[in-house]
């Protein structure tokens, strides 16, 4: 897989967790904490990479950027904001933390369609249900984004309604070679306790 010069990794670790009860990107899978994981698989698209969190003590140990939100308490949204305002491309590939079988051949194809379409991002809409938090976002957005916040309407859903967007759905990407199987895991997030019991008595692991 070739990596992409002009684009920029950015991982939103900076949320409570207060589902999960602890720090959702910090939770060992066979071993190896879930950042990791997600961090291994995105440094097969680009060496630009941006580490989004709240709690910068707990990623010392990570060798990349790291970004606090210039506006606390404003959720994944903030997030998004400060992580493309310290972005130096364009184009921006944003994902959660709390993906355990991140797939960065997915990720790789979303980030391919930005070249063939004249849009701000570029978002999965799986089964009806929009992944904000796995896609690709040009830098242009950040003027909405930021009207967004200082509104305190926070809703991401809220903030693509008025982007030029364009949806890969799972028919999409199953006409592109992933499979049902791919596009299940890709998207499944571990949210609450049962979420992370689910992945661990799920073996064999990716």
């Amino acid at each position: 897989m070739k990596k992409c010069k002009n684009i920029t990794g950015i991982v939103l670790a900076g949320g409570k967790s207060k589902r999960m009860g602890q720090n959702k990107a910090l939770l060992e899978i066979k071993g190896e904490k879930s950042i990791l994981r997600i961090l291994e698989k995105l440094e097969r698209i680009t060496s630009n990479i941006i580490i989004n969190t709240n709690s910068p003590e707990e990623f010392q140990f990570l060798s990349h950027d790291i970004v606090e939100d210039e506006m606390k308490d404003k959720g994944p949204l903030g997030g998004i904001y400060s992580s493309l305002v310290q972005s130096s491309s364009i184009w921006n590939f944003i994902v959660a933390c709390d993906l355990p079988h991140f797939n960065d051949q997915i990720a790789q194809y979303l980030v391919s369609l930005i070249e063939k379409n004249n849009v701000q991002c570029v978002i999965p809409v799986i089964d009806e249900r929009i992944h904000p938090l796995y896609g690709v976002y040009n830098k242009s957005v950040l003027s909405t984004v930021k009207k967004h916040i200082e509104n305190n309407s926070l809703k991401i859903t809220e903030v693509l309604r008025e982007l030029t967007m364009y949806s890969v759905t799972e028919k999409e990407l199953l006409a592109n070679g992933f499979s049902e199987k791919e596009i299940e895991k890709a998207f499944f997030n571990m949210n609450r306790p049962e979420d992370y019991l689910s992945i661990l008595s799920s073996p064999p692991y990716e």
